[in-house]
C-alpha cells in the first residue's frame, strides 16, 4: 500500500495561484494566516493584529508579490517575510494603548530642567508627538530613565540590536523634523 502524497513545486504552485486555482488560493491564506497569528501570539501582541498583516500580505501577494517573486528563496519564506514585514509596518502604526502610557513618557511639564533645557524640550516636542509610541518610549528609557538597551530589550520583548536600531532611527527622525523646521544643530535651539 502506497501512499501517494501531494507536494507542490514553488513553480506549480505559483502558476495555479496566477490561474486563480481555489485549492492554492485556499493554501496560500491558511500559510498566510498562521504566519500572522503565530508571529502575533509570539510577540504578545492580538490577534487581530497578525491577521490584519495576513489579509495585507495576501492582497500584497494577490496584486503584485507573485509577480516579483524571483525564486531565490522558498516560496513560504517569501511569503513569511512578507507577513513579518506588515506585521511590523502596523504595529508601528498602532497608536498608544491609552493615553496614560503617553502621560507617563512624556516628560514633566513642570520639569527642575534649566530654562535651557526646558526650552529645547519644548521646541524637540512637535517633533516627539510625531514619533510613534515605541519609538518615543525607547528614547525616553535610554536618555532620561538611562536603562541600558539589554534591560529595554527585555521589557519590549525584542532583540537588543533591535532596540538599538529603533533608537537610531527615532533620532534620525527627531534630527530630520528638527531640520525641517530650521535648525541645523541642538546648539541652534539653545
Amino acid at each position: 500500500m502506497t501512499t501517494q502524497t501531494n507536494i507542490r513545486t514553488d513553480q506549480a504552485w505559483i502558476r495555479q495561484l496566477k490561474q486563480n486555482d481555489t485549492n492554492a488560493i485556499q493554501d496560500l491564506w491558511e500559510m498566510l494566516y498562521t504566519f500572522g497569528y503565530n508571529l502575533a501570539r509570539y510577540k504578545r501582541q492580538p490577534a487581530d493584529l497578525g491577521y490584519d498583516a495576513a489579509v495585507a500580505a495576501y492582497q500584497r501577494l494577490r496584486t503584485r508579490g507573485l509577480y516579483q517573486y524571483r525564486f531565490q528563496c522558498p516560496f513560504a519564506g517569501y511569503c513569511r517575510r512578507i507577513v513579518v514585514n506588515e506585521f511590523w509596518r502596523r504595529l508601528n502604526e498602532q497608536p498608544p494603548p491609552s493615553e496614560t502610557l503617553t502621560e507617563e513618557l512624556a516628560p514633566p511639564t513642570e520639569s527642575p530642567l534649566p530654562s535651557a533645557e526646558r526650552r529645547v524640550m519644548e521646541e524637540l516636542q512637535p517633533c516627539i508627538d510625531k514619533l510613534p509610541a515605541r519609538d518615543w518610549q525607547i528614547l525616553h528609557d535610554l536618555y532620561f530613565k538611562q536603562l541600558t538597551p539589554q534591560t529595554i530589550a527585555d521589557q519590549l520583548d525584542i532583540e537588543r540590536n533591535y532596540v538599538n536600531q529603533l533608537a537610531f532611527r527615532a533620532r534620525h527622525k527627531l534630527r530630520d523634523c528638527l531640520e525641517a523646521r530650521g535648525y541645523q544643530s541642538v546648539d541652534d535651539l539653545l
